[in-house]
Protein backbone atom coordinates (compact mmCIF):
# COMPACT_ATOMS: atom_id res chain seq x y z
CA UNK A 1 0.00 0.00 0.00
CA UNK A 2 2.82 2.81 1.13
CA UNK A 3 4.47 1.82 -2.82
CA UNK A 4 1.11 2.44 -4.26
CA UNK A 5 1.43 6.15 -2.38
CA UNK A 6 5.51 6.41 -2.51
CA UNK A 7 6.97 4.05 -5.35
CA UNK A 8 10.01 2.60 -3.80
CA UNK A 9 9.92 5.01 -0.51
CA UNK A 10 10.86 1.58 1.10
CA UNK A 11 13.09 0.63 -1.51
CA UNK A 12 12.72 -2.57 -3.86
CA UNK A 13 11.43 -5.91 -2.15
CA UNK A 14 14.99 -6.71 -1.69
CA UNK A 15 16.12 -3.86 0.03
CA UNK A 16 13.20 -3.41 2.01
CA UNK A 17 14.14 -6.92 2.93
CA UNK A 18 17.41 -5.92 3.98
CA UNK A 19 16.77 -3.06 5.61
CA UNK A 20 13.50 -3.83 7.94
CA UNK A 21 12.30 -7.10 7.40
CA UNK A 22 15.39 -9.48 8.19
CA UNK A 23 16.52 -7.14 11.37
CA UNK A 24 12.80 -7.14 12.41
CA UNK A 25 12.62 -10.76 12.34
CA UNK A 26 16.00 -11.66 13.99
CA UNK A 27 15.35 -9.84 17.22
CA UNK A 28 11.79 -11.46 17.71
CA UNK A 29 13.23 -14.72 18.98
CA UNK A 30 13.58 -15.75 22.86
CA UNK A 31 17.35 -16.74 22.13
CA UNK A 32 18.16 -13.65 20.13
CA UNK A 33 21.19 -11.98 20.87
CA UNK A 34 21.24 -8.11 22.85
CA UNK A 35 22.43 -7.43 19.33
CA UNK A 36 19.64 -8.53 17.46
CA UNK A 37 17.24 -7.50 19.67
CA UNK A 38 18.61 -3.71 19.99
CA UNK A 39 18.78 -3.47 16.23
CA UNK A 40 15.29 -4.94 15.67
CA UNK A 41 14.01 -2.28 17.92
CA UNK A 42 15.60 0.54 16.01
CA UNK A 43 14.52 -0.59 12.57
CA UNK A 44 10.75 -0.85 14.41
CA UNK A 45 11.43 2.79 15.42
CA UNK A 46 12.68 3.73 12.03
CA UNK A 47 10.18 1.75 9.69
CA UNK A 48 7.29 3.17 12.60
CA UNK A 49 8.86 6.44 12.08
CA UNK A 50 8.44 6.44 7.87
CA UNK A 51 5.29 5.02 8.15
CA UNK A 52 3.55 7.22 10.29
CA UNK A 53 2.36 10.11 7.95
CA UNK A 54 0.96 7.03 5.56
CA UNK A 55 -0.74 5.18 8.11
CA UNK A 56 -3.99 5.96 10.26
CA UNK A 57 -4.82 3.32 12.55
CA UNK A 58 -8.24 3.27 14.90
CA UNK A 59 -8.09 0.41 17.00
CA UNK A 60 -10.65 -1.35 18.98
CA UNK A 61 -8.86 -0.06 21.97
CA UNK A 62 -10.71 3.52 21.72
CA UNK A 63 -13.78 1.89 21.86
CA UNK A 64 -12.89 0.47 25.72
CA UNK A 65 -14.75 3.46 27.57
CA UNK A 66 -17.81 2.40 26.06
CA UNK A 67 -17.86 -1.10 26.58
CA UNK A 68 -17.78 -3.31 29.58
CA UNK A 69 -14.40 -5.34 30.28
CA UNK A 70 -13.51 -7.95 28.33
CA UNK A 71 -10.94 -11.24 29.81
CA UNK A 72 -9.41 -13.23 27.26
CA UNK A 73 -7.71 -16.64 28.67
CA UNK A 74 -5.47 -19.47 27.15
CA UNK A 75 -6.48 -22.59 28.86
CA UNK A 76 -3.27 -25.12 28.44
CA UNK A 77 -5.02 -28.30 28.70
CA UNK A 78 -3.70 -31.75 28.67
CA UNK A 79 -4.21 -34.44 26.47
CA UNK A 80 -5.67 -37.70 27.33
CA UNK A 81 -3.40 -41.29 27.73
CA UNK A 82 -5.63 -41.98 24.11
CA UNK A 83 -4.43 -38.96 22.24
CA UNK A 84 -0.75 -39.01 23.98
CA UNK A 85 -0.56 -42.65 22.09
CA UNK A 86 -1.85 -40.99 19.27
CA UNK A 87 0.38 -38.58 19.05
CA UNK A 88 3.23 -39.89 19.75
CA UNK A 89 2.56 -42.75 16.77
CA UNK A 90 1.79 -39.98 14.22
CA UNK A 91 5.48 -38.77 15.18
CA UNK A 92 7.25 -41.91 15.07
CA UNK A 93 5.69 -42.41 11.62
CA UNK A 94 6.82 -38.78 10.46
CA UNK A 95 10.50 -39.55 11.74
CA UNK A 96 10.49 -42.73 9.91
CA UNK A 97 9.40 -40.78 6.85
CA UNK A 98 13.72 -39.88 7.15
CA UNK A 99 12.39 -36.39 5.51
CA UNK A 100 13.04 -33.00 6.57
CA UNK A 101 11.30 -31.51 9.08
CA UNK A 102 8.81 -28.70 7.22
CA UNK A 103 8.47 -30.77 3.78
CA UNK A 104 4.32 -32.11 4.97
CA UNK A 105 4.56 -29.24 7.30
CA UNK A 106 0.58 -28.67 6.71
CA UNK A 107 -0.76 -32.36 6.26
CA UNK A 108 1.27 -33.69 9.48
CA UNK A 109 -0.30 -30.27 11.09
CA UNK A 110 -3.83 -31.34 9.50
CA UNK A 111 -3.58 -34.98 11.16
CA UNK A 112 -1.89 -34.08 14.45
CA UNK A 113 -4.72 -31.03 15.31
CA UNK A 114 -7.20 -33.95 14.86
CA UNK A 115 -5.75 -36.11 17.66
CA UNK A 116 -5.61 -33.44 20.08
CA UNK A 117 -9.36 -32.25 19.68
CA UNK A 118 -10.92 -36.02 19.48
CA UNK A 119 -10.69 -39.24 17.77
CA UNK A 120 -14.04 -38.98 16.45
CA UNK A 121 -12.48 -36.46 14.30
CA UNK A 122 -9.94 -39.03 12.92
CA UNK A 123 -12.39 -41.38 11.77
CA UNK A 124 -14.88 -38.97 10.58
CA UNK A 125 -11.96 -37.79 7.88
CA UNK A 126 -11.11 -41.33 7.53
CA UNK A 127 -14.33 -42.07 6.25
CA UNK A 128 -14.37 -38.99 4.11
CA UNK A 129 -11.22 -40.23 2.77
CA UNK A 130 -12.57 -43.45 1.88
CA UNK A 131 -15.52 -41.51 -0.35
CA UNK A 132 -13.34 -39.74 -2.37
CA UNK A 133 -10.92 -42.39 -3.13
CA UNK A 134 -10.94 -42.16 -6.92
CA UNK A 135 -12.21 -38.93 -7.23
CA UNK A 136 -9.32 -37.04 -6.77
CA UNK A 137 -8.76 -35.22 -9.97
CA UNK A 138 -12.76 -34.22 -9.29
CA UNK A 139 -11.66 -33.21 -5.64
CA UNK A 140 -8.58 -30.54 -7.76
CA UNK A 141 -11.33 -29.46 -10.05
CA UNK A 142 -13.72 -28.07 -7.65
CA UNK A 143 -13.58 -24.79 -7.15
CA UNK A 144 -15.72 -23.17 -4.36
CA UNK A 145 -17.47 -19.95 -4.86
CA UNK A 146 -15.52 -18.27 -1.63
CA UNK A 147 -12.82 -18.97 1.28
CA UNK A 148 -16.05 -19.92 3.35
CA UNK A 149 -17.15 -22.59 1.04
CA UNK A 150 -13.60 -24.69 1.64
CA UNK A 151 -13.51 -27.69 2.76
CA UNK A 152 -12.02 -28.56 6.06
CA UNK A 153 -8.39 -29.70 5.14
CA UNK A 154 -8.21 -27.22 2.68
CA UNK A 155 -4.51 -28.03 2.19
CA UNK A 156 -5.17 -31.69 1.69
CA UNK A 157 -7.38 -30.59 -1.09
CA UNK A 158 -4.93 -28.44 -3.04
CA UNK A 159 -1.96 -30.83 -2.46
CA UNK A 160 -4.33 -33.91 -3.65
CA UNK A 161 -2.96 -35.67 -0.23
CA UNK A 162 -5.41 -36.50 2.60
CA UNK A 163 -3.94 -36.67 6.32
CA UNK A 164 -5.96 -39.49 6.80
CA UNK A 165 -6.02 -42.29 4.52
CA UNK A 166 -6.52 -45.12 6.67
CA UNK A 167 -8.06 -46.51 10.29
CA UNK A 168 -4.34 -47.17 11.48
CA UNK A 169 -5.48 -44.91 14.79
CA UNK A 170 -8.31 -48.05 15.19
CA UNK A 171 -5.81 -49.85 16.79
CA UNK A 172 -5.44 -47.64 19.75
CA UNK A 173 -8.81 -47.09 20.49
CA UNK A 174 -12.02 -49.04 21.81
CA UNK A 175 -15.42 -48.50 20.52
CA UNK A 176 -16.45 -46.72 23.30
CA UNK A 177 -13.84 -43.78 22.90
CA UNK A 178 -15.68 -42.80 19.33
CA UNK A 179 -18.69 -42.31 21.24
CA UNK A 180 -18.05 -40.60 24.19
CA UNK A 181 -16.10 -37.17 25.30
CA UNK A 182 -14.13 -39.00 27.67
CA UNK A 183 -10.92 -39.09 25.51
CA UNK A 184 -10.34 -35.21 24.42
CA UNK A 185 -10.21 -33.20 27.49
CA UNK A 186 -11.06 -30.06 25.40
CA UNK A 187 -14.57 -31.30 24.58
CA UNK A 188 -14.99 -32.45 28.58
CA UNK A 189 -13.84 -28.35 29.37
CA UNK A 190 -16.04 -27.26 26.58
CA UNK A 191 -19.02 -29.11 27.83
CA UNK A 192 -17.93 -27.52 31.41
CA UNK A 193 -18.15 -24.34 30.27
CA UNK A 194 -21.54 -24.54 28.54
CA UNK A 195 -22.91 -26.01 31.34
CA UNK A 196 -21.73 -23.32 33.78
CA UNK A 197 -22.81 -20.65 31.12
CA UNK A 198 -26.29 -22.09 30.75
CA UNK A 199 -27.02 -22.28 34.91
CA UNK A 200 -25.81 -18.36 34.95
CA UNK A 201 -28.30 -17.74 32.07
CA UNK A 202 -25.43 -16.46 29.47
CA UNK A 203 -24.87 -17.54 26.20
CA UNK A 204 -21.80 -18.87 24.44
CA UNK A 205 -20.10 -18.83 21.04
CA UNK A 206 -18.22 -21.88 19.90
CA UNK A 207 -15.79 -21.05 16.98
CA UNK A 208 -13.55 -23.75 14.87
CA UNK A 209 -12.01 -22.90 11.42
CA UNK A 210 -12.64 -26.94 10.71
CA UNK A 211 -16.35 -27.74 9.74
CA UNK A 212 -15.06 -31.22 10.52
CA UNK A 213 -14.82 -30.23 14.28
CA UNK A 214 -17.84 -28.44 14.55
CA UNK A 215 -19.55 -31.75 13.10
CA UNK A 216 -17.98 -33.52 16.25
CA UNK A 217 -19.30 -31.23 18.80
CA UNK A 218 -22.95 -30.99 16.96
CA UNK A 219 -22.19 -34.98 17.66
CA UNK A 220 -21.99 -35.09 20.99
CA UNK A 221 -24.45 -32.78 20.92
CA UNK A 222 -27.29 -34.91 19.84
CA UNK A 223 -25.56 -37.90 22.33
CA UNK A 224 -26.39 -36.27 24.99
CA UNK A 225 -29.85 -34.80 24.24
CA UNK A 226 -30.72 -38.65 23.35
CA UNK A 227 -29.75 -38.61 27.13
CA UNK A 228 -27.12 -41.10 27.30
CA UNK A 229 -26.59 -41.52 30.68
CA UNK A 230 -22.66 -41.77 30.63
CA UNK A 231 -22.55 -38.72 28.93
CA UNK A 232 -24.68 -36.62 30.65
CA UNK A 233 -22.30 -38.04 33.64
CA UNK A 234 -19.43 -36.98 32.30
CA UNK A 235 -20.47 -33.82 30.49
CA UNK A 236 -22.26 -32.17 33.21
CA UNK A 237 -21.18 -33.76 36.88
CA UNK A 238 -23.57 -31.65 38.77
CA UNK A 239 -26.65 -31.65 35.97
CA UNK A 240 -29.75 -31.54 38.18
CA UNK A 241 -32.05 -29.74 35.25
CA UNK A 242 -32.44 -31.44 32.26
CA UNK A 243 -33.29 -28.81 30.16
CA UNK A 244 -29.70 -28.00 29.63
CA UNK A 245 -28.98 -31.13 28.80
CA UNK A 246 -31.28 -30.94 25.30
CA UNK A 247 -29.47 -30.02 22.25
CA UNK A 248 -31.95 -29.19 19.98
CA UNK A 249 -31.08 -27.71 16.17
CA UNK A 250 -32.73 -24.80 15.81
CA UNK A 251 -33.73 -24.46 19.55
CA UNK A 252 -30.81 -24.86 22.20
CA UNK A 253 -27.98 -24.04 19.48
CA UNK A 254 -27.68 -22.50 16.18
CA UNK A 255 -25.05 -23.17 13.43
CA UNK A 256 -23.55 -21.29 10.99
CA UNK A 257 -21.03 -22.48 8.16
CA UNK A 258 -20.12 -22.07 4.95
CA UNK A 259 -23.15 -24.42 3.42
CA UNK A 260 -25.35 -22.11 5.82
CA UNK A 261 -28.11 -20.75 3.22
CA UNK A 262 -27.78 -16.80 3.31
CA UNK A 263 -31.56 -15.94 3.55
CA UNK A 264 -31.83 -17.69 6.80
CA UNK A 265 -28.48 -16.09 8.20
CA UNK A 266 -30.24 -12.91 9.39
CA UNK A 267 -33.06 -14.92 11.21
CA UNK A 268 -31.34 -17.18 13.33
CA UNK A 269 -28.61 -14.29 14.40
CA UNK A 270 -32.21 -12.28 15.16
CA UNK A 271 -33.12 -15.26 17.08
CA UNK A 272 -29.96 -15.83 18.90
CA UNK A 273 -29.66 -12.15 20.42
CA UNK A 274 -33.39 -12.27 21.35
CA UNK A 275 -33.55 -11.34 25.47
CA UNK A 276 -36.86 -13.27 25.64
CA UNK A 277 -35.14 -16.54 24.04
CA UNK A 278 -33.49 -18.08 26.78
CA UNK A 279 -33.14 -21.50 25.52
CA UNK A 280 -30.91 -20.59 22.07
CA UNK A 281 -27.82 -20.54 24.21
CA UNK A 282 -24.82 -21.47 21.84
CA UNK A 283 -24.06 -20.83 18.41
CA UNK A 284 -21.63 -23.22 16.55
CA UNK A 285 -19.73 -20.97 14.61
CA UNK A 286 -16.97 -21.98 11.26
CA UNK A 287 -14.58 -19.26 11.38
CA UNK A 288 -14.50 -18.09 7.75
CA UNK A 289 -18.12 -17.97 7.56
CA UNK A 290 -18.87 -16.42 10.34
CA UNK A 291 -15.92 -14.37 11.87
CA UNK A 292 -17.02 -11.46 10.50
CA UNK A 293 -19.62 -8.89 9.89
CA UNK A 294 -22.39 -10.51 12.50
CA UNK A 295 -23.63 -9.25 15.66
CA UNK A 296 -24.21 -11.38 18.11
CA UNK A 297 -24.14 -9.77 21.42
CA UNK A 298 -26.89 -11.64 22.67
CA UNK A 299 -23.63 -13.98 24.14
CA UNK A 300 -20.98 -12.86 26.03
CA UNK A 301 -18.95 -15.89 26.20
CA UNK A 302 -16.87 -17.26 23.54
CA UNK A 303 -14.79 -20.36 23.60
CA UNK A 304 -12.30 -20.70 20.23
CA UNK A 305 -11.60 -24.57 20.10
CA UNK A 306 -8.60 -24.14 17.67
CA UNK A 307 -6.02 -21.63 16.78
CA UNK A 308 -4.69 -20.23 13.56
CA UNK A 309 -1.54 -19.37 12.19
CA UNK A 310 -2.38 -16.43 11.28
CA UNK A 311 -3.45 -14.41 14.13
CA UNK A 312 -5.72 -12.42 12.51
CA UNK A 313 -7.96 -15.42 11.53
CA UNK A 314 -8.77 -15.51 15.41
CA UNK A 315 -9.30 -12.05 16.69
CA UNK A 316 -12.20 -11.27 14.47
CA UNK A 317 -14.40 -14.07 16.16
CA UNK A 318 -13.86 -12.29 19.92
CA UNK A 319 -15.58 -9.07 18.31
CA UNK A 320 -18.82 -10.65 17.80
CA UNK A 321 -19.92 -10.34 21.14
CA UNK A 322 -17.18 -7.13 22.26
CA UNK A 323 -18.93 -4.89 20.29
CA UNK A 324 -21.33 -1.71 20.60
CA UNK A 325 -24.28 -2.85 22.29
CA UNK A 326 -22.65 -5.64 24.33
CA UNK A 327 -23.81 -4.93 28.46
CA UNK A 328 -21.84 -7.45 30.40
CA UNK A 329 -18.58 -8.77 30.68
CA UNK A 330 -17.06 -10.37 28.07
CA UNK A 331 -15.24 -13.69 28.61
CA UNK A 332 -12.77 -15.82 25.62
CA UNK A 333 -11.07 -19.10 26.32
CA UNK A 334 -8.75 -20.36 23.58
CA UNK A 335 -8.14 -23.66 24.25
CA UNK A 336 -4.48 -25.24 23.55
CA UNK A 337 -3.61 -28.57 23.63
CA UNK A 338 -0.63 -28.38 26.35
CA UNK A 339 2.75 -29.33 24.77
CA UNK A 340 1.84 -29.94 21.04
CA UNK A 341 2.13 -28.03 17.98
CA UNK A 342 -1.43 -26.07 18.42
CA UNK A 343 1.00 -24.73 21.50
CA UNK A 344 4.05 -23.57 19.22
CA UNK A 345 1.43 -22.16 16.49
CA UNK A 346 -0.03 -20.20 19.37
CA UNK A 347 3.15 -18.58 20.45
CA UNK A 348 4.36 -18.11 16.91
CA UNK A 349 0.85 -16.67 16.26
CA UNK A 350 1.34 -13.81 18.99
CA UNK A 351 4.87 -13.02 17.50
CA UNK A 352 3.12 -12.04 14.53
CA UNK A 353 0.44 -10.21 16.14
CA UNK A 354 3.91 -8.28 18.45
CA UNK A 355 5.54 -7.68 15.01
CA UNK A 356 2.49 -5.81 13.72
CA UNK A 357 2.29 -4.09 16.97
CA UNK A 358 6.36 -2.88 17.10
CA UNK A 359 6.18 -1.77 13.35
CA UNK A 360 2.51 0.15 13.14
CA UNK A 361 2.28 0.78 16.91
CA UNK A 362 5.62 1.75 18.12
CA UNK A 363 4.63 -1.18 21.10
CA UNK A 364 7.69 -3.36 22.18
CA UNK A 365 6.28 -6.59 22.98
CA UNK A 366 7.78 -9.78 24.82
CA UNK A 367 9.42 -12.85 21.98
CA UNK A 368 7.85 -15.85 22.70
CA UNK A 369 9.87 -18.31 20.76
CA UNK A 370 13.08 -19.35 19.82
CA UNK A 371 15.26 -19.99 16.84
CA UNK A 372 14.91 -23.97 16.27
CA UNK A 373 11.04 -23.58 15.84
CA UNK A 374 10.24 -26.01 13.12
CA UNK A 375 12.51 -28.49 15.00
CA UNK A 376 10.41 -27.41 17.86
CA UNK A 377 6.91 -27.68 16.26
CA UNK A 378 7.64 -31.80 15.87
CA UNK A 379 7.89 -32.36 19.33
CA UNK A 380 5.76 -33.72 22.55
CA UNK A 381 5.92 -32.37 26.39
CA UNK A 382 3.47 -34.20 28.60
CA UNK A 383 2.89 -32.26 31.65
CA UNK A 384 3.37 -33.82 35.25
CA UNK A 385 0.35 -33.55 37.09
CA UNK A 386 2.56 -34.09 40.38
CA UNK A 387 4.28 -31.11 39.36
CA UNK A 388 1.41 -28.56 39.13
CA UNK A 389 0.69 -26.12 41.08
CA UNK A 390 -3.22 -24.40 41.45
CA UNK A 391 -2.71 -20.98 39.54
CA UNK A 392 -3.90 -17.82 41.30
CA UNK A 393 -7.65 -18.02 40.54
CA UNK A 394 -9.27 -15.57 38.27
CA UNK A 395 -11.93 -13.40 38.98
CA UNK A 396 -14.13 -15.47 36.67
CA UNK A 397 -15.78 -17.90 38.53
CA UNK A 398 -16.31 -20.48 35.63
CA UNK A 399 -12.93 -20.55 34.83
CA UNK A 400 -12.01 -20.60 38.65
CA UNK A 401 -14.03 -24.09 39.28
CA UNK A 402 -12.20 -25.42 36.06
CA UNK A 403 -8.70 -24.98 37.72
CA UNK A 404 -9.39 -26.51 40.58
CA UNK A 405 -10.62 -29.67 38.49
CA UNK A 406 -6.69 -30.19 37.42
CA UNK A 407 -7.15 -33.12 34.85
CA UNK A 408 -9.19 -30.45 32.47
CA UNK A 409 -7.26 -27.04 32.52
CA UNK A 410 -3.49 -27.31 34.11
CA UNK A 411 -2.82 -23.81 33.71
CA UNK A 412 -3.78 -20.78 32.03
CA UNK A 413 -2.89 -17.23 31.38
CA UNK A 414 -4.72 -13.56 29.87
CA UNK A 415 -4.14 -13.06 26.33
CA UNK A 416 -3.89 -9.53 26.61
CA UNK A 417 -1.18 -9.66 28.96
CA UNK A 418 1.26 -11.12 26.31
CA UNK A 419 0.69 -7.72 24.11
CA UNK A 420 1.15 -5.30 26.53
CA UNK A 421 3.38 -2.47 25.84
CA UNK A 422 6.84 -2.85 27.86
CA UNK A 423 7.55 0.34 28.55
CA UNK A 424 11.22 -0.38 29.88
CA UNK A 425 11.66 -1.50 26.35
CA UNK A 426 10.87 1.44 24.94
CA UNK A 427 14.29 3.75 23.13
CA UNK A 428 15.41 6.56 24.74
CA UNK A 429 16.04 9.65 22.94
CA UNK A 430 19.64 9.23 22.60
CA UNK A 431 18.94 5.42 21.07
CA UNK A 432 16.20 7.17 19.01
CA UNK A 433 18.82 9.29 17.55
CA UNK A 434 21.35 6.41 17.07
CA UNK A 435 18.82 4.23 15.15
CA UNK A 436 18.24 7.13 12.26
CA UNK A 437 22.10 7.56 12.39
CA UNK A 438 22.98 4.01 11.75
CA UNK A 439 19.98 3.42 9.43
CA UNK A 440 21.26 6.18 7.52
CA UNK A 441 24.73 5.38 7.25
CA UNK A 442 23.73 1.80 6.00
CA UNK A 443 21.23 3.57 3.58
CA UNK A 444 23.77 5.21 1.96
CA UNK A 445 26.51 2.85 2.09
CA UNK A 446 24.48 0.69 0.19
CA UNK A 447 23.41 3.08 -2.38
CA UNK A 448 26.76 4.14 -2.97
CA UNK A 449 27.16 0.50 -3.51
CA UNK A 450 24.90 0.58 -6.57
CA UNK A 451 26.64 4.11 -7.45
CA UNK A 452 23.28 5.43 -9.49
CA UNK A 453 20.95 6.70 -6.75
CA UNK A 454 20.73 10.50 -6.47
CA UNK A 455 21.90 11.51 -3.08
CA UNK A 456 20.01 14.81 -2.69
CA UNK A 457 16.81 12.57 -3.47
CA UNK A 458 18.58 10.11 -1.04
CA UNK A 459 18.31 12.39 1.67
CA UNK A 460 14.87 13.72 1.33
CA UNK A 461 13.86 10.23 1.67
CA UNK A 462 15.38 9.58 4.62
CA UNK A 463 15.66 12.76 7.14
CA UNK A 464 12.68 12.76 9.69
CA UNK A 465 12.45 16.85 8.40
CA UNK A 466 12.38 16.19 4.65
CA UNK A 467 10.38 13.26 5.05
CA UNK A 468 7.42 15.09 7.31
CA UNK A 469 7.44 18.27 4.56
CA UNK A 470 7.02 15.69 1.85
CA UNK A 471 4.37 13.72 3.72
CA UNK A 472 2.22 16.70 4.30
CA UNK A 473 1.81 17.37 0.96
CA UNK A 474 0.12 14.00 1.18
CA UNK A 475 -3.72 13.37 2.85
CA UNK A 476 -3.86 10.48 5.81
CA UNK A 477 -4.62 7.09 4.73
CA UNK A 478 -6.37 4.32 6.55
Amino acid sequence: MVNFIKPLYLGTEREFANLYANPIKNGQHKDSSKKDITIMKQRSYVLHKKLSKFVQRKEAQLLKSFLPQKFEYVLFIPMTSVQISLYKSILEAIEGRGESHGKSLITDYTVLRKIWTHPKVLEDAWKNATKQKGKKDKLKISCPNSDEDQPDDIYDSQTGVMSVTNDWWRKYLVKQDLETIVPSNKLRVMFSILHMCAKKGEKCLIFSAFVAVLNVVEYFFKKVSESNAEMVHLAHTSANHKTLNKWISGQDYYRLDGKTPKNIRHEMIKRFNCETNRRARVFLISSRAGGQCINLIGANRVIILDTSWNPSNDQPNIFRIFRLGQKKNCYVYRLIAMGTMEEKVYSRSVTKQAMSFRVVDEQQIDRHYNMAELAELYTLTIPQKIERTVPVLPKDTILADLLRQSDLVYNYHEHDSLLENKVEQELSEQEKSDAWDTYEKELHLNFEQKGNMDMEKLENNISITGLSSYSSNFPNFS
